[in-house]
């Protein structure tokens, strides 16, 4: 008996027939580059998985598909603004173009034209014959520009023959970094290699009698290592301004040229680099990053005085001792706008007093501690500070700790340590603007609506914690536009009518309550499917943009009387039924959602629910509904289907759209996308 062959449908025919004649090339980049498919007054994206099919070649064999040049973005948008979003997604690699050489003969030569998309070259750890580096291939594509060069450690293919050895004249920014294989896999440090590594890095860096280098990396997990390239004499490089180090000494420090340094980042304790410091006159952001366990009392005695100290704007300092920030807060005439420390509440009882001496302190981030035993006094000695307009009041996350039968309880003095920071706050910063609250332990409600009361001008309030429950005390907030809780029980509490922004990012566990949306001026919400009836019971009248958070029971239907919406998103791995419900709704009842233009999905719905949904919606609905011209899919749907979808989201009438009986993904699925 003579073997059936299997039916091939239509679809996967022609795609057959369109990648028959591409020739077959190797493509080396991100398979999540995203790429972009408009329409004159529409856009289709999709992340790009494998190869990128050559429109050119199909359009030229295949008539029936001409439309798709009237789709190209390089053609419809101002390249200028593509080279800008082309840019943002490249970041350090510009490997990641690669793909996008194969879209079009117009593609190709655009982006090969713009020397500025190929000026990030990563040298990736492999042997210096391995195909995966393209690093030296990419440098004469950036012509005489600046370039930033990362390189991962340590790499065999940095060797005294590469290529951008060369190019030292031009690297404005180096950075040293562990691939994301060794950091996946945690691979343990070989020693040796990383000494070779340095070794030869230096070796080559010290034959140049200057650097052009600007910013300096170093991955802090090598760092160690790293300190043998720079204890010795590094090359004179004038245009150095920023550094980001992770084992700083005062003997590395004094090797790099810091002239005209004006951010440096280290895990270093604060009183190790006070020598250094008066150095670097030009140092305006200092960031000081575990740098071990404070103490009380720094080692080292530190002689200097605080006005040989740079004109610092910004400090950040973590596990540093108080004593030794004393003389940089109480240094006379401070430039300081920004403050953010990482204290024991003890600590932190210390050096309270000198935030009042920065009168140009404008933001003000406190990371506390709650302290493990009682304390005498919980006071928190906090002088006026009119001029903050940005207070964030972070908790340190707890640590469980495991009590033996015979131990005794200790009581937990965290509420005594919030009602101290709450009354030092509300008698001391009445003018902020911003305030974020993040705590571990229940919040004192009403201390809370308390501060909030006496902060006339809040503009942005962001909260993350459990409330305490209290009675109704029907507070309003009018002040407040843009408002972000970790759970919806302050809006039991207070209103907010002049909202414009909400984010709830889920429901609270302690309580089944849902108090009623009562936000008239609310624009943009993101709001978790479990407090879906919010919208049910009364829905803002100007709802703009609506994002489910983690969708499910059967969220997608509330946005049916929704007239306003014109962007509807399902965050986070949206399930495939409420995608699927989405585009019911809106076959069932056309006139859902009036005004709606903009959907993103996070899975697949049908592909004949949604060919149906938007052939009803956007020719078959009449006057007074608008159009879906954007659409948001997680993955490539492949020529077939990306054709009739542009036209339809374009608002013109596919040609050649697949029967329904082969859309279903629950009969096939290749033919349509790439599920790798």
């Amino acid at each position: 008996m003579t073997e059936r062959t299997p039916k091939t449908s239509s679809i996967e025919r022609r795609n057959q027939e369109n990648s028959a004649n591409l020739d077959e090339i190797k493509i080396l980049g991100d398979r999540n580059l995203i790429s972009h498919i408009h329409g004159p007054d529409a856009m289709f994206v999709y992340p790009h998985s494998g190869l990128i099919k050559d429109y050119d070649g199909i359009v030229e064999n295949d008539a029936e598909s001409r439309t798709l040049k009237k789709a190209d973005p390089l053609k419809t948008l101002p390249t200028e603004l593509w080279l800008h979003i082309l840019t943002d997604i490249v970041g350090s690699d510009s490997t990641k173009l690669l793909p996008l050489l194969l879209v079009s003969r117009h593609w190709c030569n655009v982006l090969l034209a713009a020397s500025s998309l190929w000026t990030n070259i990563y040298i990736r750890d492999l042997p210096p014959d391995d195909d995966g580096d393209l690093s030296a291939d990419l440098l004469p594509l950036s012509k005489d520009l600046p370039i930033s060069v990362t390189v991962e450690i340590p790499s065999v293919a940095l060797d005294k023959t590469h290529r951008i050895w060369k190019e030292m004249k031009r690297i404005r920014d180096l950075a040293f970094k562990r691939s994301p294989e060794r950091i996946r896999t945690q691979s343990p440090v070989d020693v040796l290699a990383m000494e070779r590594f340095y070794d030869t890095v230096f070796h080559h860096l010290s034959s140049f009698d200057i650097l052009p280098i600007e910013t300096l990396t170093m991955d802090h997990a090598f760092d160690y290592y790293s300190l043998s390239m720079v204890e010795r004499r590094f090359p004179i490089a004038p245009n150095l301004k920023a550094i980001h180090f992770w084992c700083m000494t005062t003997e590395s420090f004094s090797n790099l040229p810091t002239k005209n340094l004006t951010f440096l980042s280290a895990s270093s304790p604060l009183e190790a680099l006070y020598a250094c410091l008066p150095l670097v006159k030009q140092l305006k952001r200092l960031v000081l990053t575990q740098a071990g366990d404070a103490a009380v009392n720094p080692s080292p005695a530190i002689s200097i005085k605080p006005g040989d100290l740079p004109l610092l704007e910004a400090v950040e300092f973590y596990q540093n001792s108080p004593l030794s920030m004393r003389l940089l807060l109480s240094a006379p005439e401070s430039h300081l706008r920004e403050v953010h420390i990482k204290l024991e509440w003890s600590e932190l009882q210390i050096l309270a007093p000198l935030f009042s001496n920065i009168q140009r302190l404008d933001h003000l981030h406190l990371i506390f501690k709650i302290p493990t035993s009682e304390l005498a006094n919980y006071d928190l000695p906090l002088l006026p500070l009119p001029q903050v307009r940005v207070l964030e009041l972070e908790q340190q996350a707890i640590v469980p700790v495991v009590v033996e039968p015979d131990q005794k309880v200790v009581p937990n003095p965290a509420e005594a340590v919030v009602a101290s920071l709450f009354d030092a706050c509300k008698a001391n910063m009445t003018e902020v603007q911003d305030f974020l609250l993040v705590l571990h332990d229940v919040i004192p409600t009403a201390g809370l609506l308390n501060l909030l009361e006496r902060m006339r001008n809040l503009a942005s309030l962001e909260l993350k914690g459990t409330f305490a429950s209290i009675e109704n005390q029907g507070m309003v907030l009018p002040s407040v536009e843009d408002l972000s809780l970790s759970n919806q029980e302050l809006l039991a509490f207070v209103e907010f009518p002049n909202v414009t922004e909400l984010y709830i990012a889920t429901k609270s566990e302690f309580t089944d309550s849902i108090p009623p949306l009562n936000t008239p001026r609310l624009r943009k919400l993101s709001l978790h499917s479990r407090l879906a009836s919010m919208l049910r019971q009364d829905a803002p009248q100007d709802l703009h943009s609506l994002t489910w958070i983690d969708p499910g029971g059967g969220c997608a239907s509330v946005s049916r009387h929704l007239n306003s919406l014109v962007v509807l998103k399902f965050d986070h791995a949206s399930p495939r039924r409420e995608c699927n419900d989405l585009c019911e709704l809106i076959l069932r009842y056309p006139y859902s959602c009036r005004s709606l233009t903009t959907v993103e999905m996070r899975a697949y719905p049908e592909w004949d629910i949604l060919f149906h949904m938007l052939l009803r919606r956007n020719f078959l609905t009449g006057q007074g509904v608008a159009r879906i011209t954007t659409l948001k899919l997680p993955g490539y749907p492949g020529i077939s289907l990306l054709e009739p979808l542009a036209e339809l989201l374009a608002g013109r009438f596919p040609r050649n759209l697949p029967p329904v009986s082969e859309l279903s993904l629950g009969a096939v699925d290749g033919p349509y996308f790439d599920v790798d």
